[in-house]
């Protein structure tokens, strides 16, 4: 066999090193071409080399199996970067053509297996085990098309149905490549992509029980509890394969774009639901993921929903929130009559002009306590208090404060 590292070879290494830049980011997608281009290079000369008479026989046996490979590989960069710019119609072509070029690089390593020997019949066996991998990623990557076109013409129920087939495909593929593929990058990258396409499939799911309240003519706010369920779980799932594919693949930045779109329909769907904070908190109160989103959606109301869910899950703060007030009116009733009888009207007087103020504050600190209350509402209700009291105070002196409690110039009259 001739040196690996020839001219061939050459290419096919710079054509495999420009197609992983190629999907690692959006912004890349430009050296898909480039691939496409080595790998063209790459066919040729070996094509030429399965021409040449003046080369042993059993190599170029071998050299007109491995054209009809890179071939392959050539139309799969095009399919590839026809799919990313949404020309599916082109995307599905060149599907096609690599399809065909793969069936004959396939079928092509079975026959040369039977003629060669030595180190060229071990590679082409080697090949011939590889390559159906490929064939069934093709068939993954032909449903991701049909799914990409159904989603971008508005039909959410098909684009669902081929992105879980898309699922099941991928995963054929993935078992496929674990028991028979050498190469483990190739592995990973399978990994990720499965994991990627049930990131997807979840997200269109979500999608589907948008649209249907839209079509119904409801807003968000108004999703029954079984539908809003599910769309946060549906949102929450693409996260987590999100973030799992994101682990298999890392230096794909298309993850992390899609949890980031993610996360903000999140928000979206918060604001939308702002008065059902507390039963979205109950129902997913064990998610980390959900609690962050809700903390930076509005960090004010995710602590009033907390601190409600804190009352709920203790017994004591419960009982404090039912029998607080009643044990304050009985205190205050019971300091009204016992100042009166024993220490004379002035005190009767001074307690009843401090049992409203004192219920205020008593009161206040109930329902703060409950998570019934803000804290700017709990700040305020002391403002009256006070000034209720001081105000009283000055009456009952004849005096008239010259500054009230909130700062505010005023005059005399």
């Amino acid at each position: 066999m001739r040196d690996p590292a020839n001219e061939v070879q050459q290419h096919y290494n710079r054509g495999l090193e420009l197609e992983r830049e190629a999907r690692q980011s959006p912004e890349a997608i430009g050296r898909e071409l480039d691939a496409a281009e080595e790998f063209r290079i790459a066919s040729d000369l070996s094509t030429k080399e399965a021409e040449d008479e003046s080369l042993p026989a059993e190599y170029r046996i071998l050299s007109a199996v491995f054209g009809e490979y890179y071939l392959a590989s050539h139309y799969k960069c095009l399919s590839w970067y026809y799919y990313e710019t949404r020309d599916l119609a082109n995307a599905v072509e060149y599907l096609a053509k690599q399809e065909q070029a793969l069936d004959a690089a396939i079928q092509g390593a079975h026959d040369a297996s039977l003629k060669l020997s030595g180190d060229y019949k071990m590679r082409i066996e080697q090949m011939a085990e590889q390559w159906p991998g490929e064939r069934i990623a093709l068939a993954v990557s032909l449903a991701a098309i049909r799914a990409r076109k159904a989603w971008e013409e508005d039909r959410v129920p098909e684009a669902l149905d081929y992105y879980r087939k898309n699922v099941e495909l991928g995963q054929v593929a993935l078992k496929y490549f674990q028991e028979h593929q050498a190469d483990l990058p190739a592995v990973r990258i399978m990994r990720g992509n499965v994991l990627g396409m049930m990131a997807n499939a979840e997200q269109v799911t979500a999608r589907l029980i948008r649209d249907e309240t839209l079509r119904k003519g409801l807003a968000l706010r108004d999703l029954p509890a079984a539908q809003l369920r599910d769309m946060l779980r549906s949102y929450l799932s693409t996260l987590l394969f999100n973030e799992a594919a994101r682990a298999a693949n890392p230096e794909w930045v298309q993850y992390r774009d899609t949890a980031n779109q993610t996360r903000k329909n999140i928000e979206h769907l918060l604001r939308e639901c702002g008065t059902r904070w507390a039963e979205i908190y109950l129902e997913f109160e064990d998610n980390d993921e959900l609690r962050a989103v809700m903390r930076s959606t509005d960090v004010r109301k995710f602590n009033e929903v907390e601190a409600l869910r804190r009352v709920e899950a203790n017994p004591f703060g419960k009982l404090w929130g039912v029998g607080g007030f009643y044990l304050l009116l009985f205190c205050l009733l019971f300091f009204c009559v016992y100042a009166f009888l024993q220490l004379g009207w002035w005190y009767a007087l001074l307690a009843i002009l401090g049992m409203p103020v004192l219920f205020l504050i008593v009161s206040a600190v109930i329902l703060r306590t409950t998570g019934a209350l803000s804290e700017a509402g709990f700040v305020e209700t002391l403002r009256i208090a006070l000034h209720f009291q001081v105000s009283g105070l000055t009456r009952i002196l004849g005096k008239t404060p010259n500054k009230p409690l909130n700062g505010s110039d005023q005059g005399e009259h």
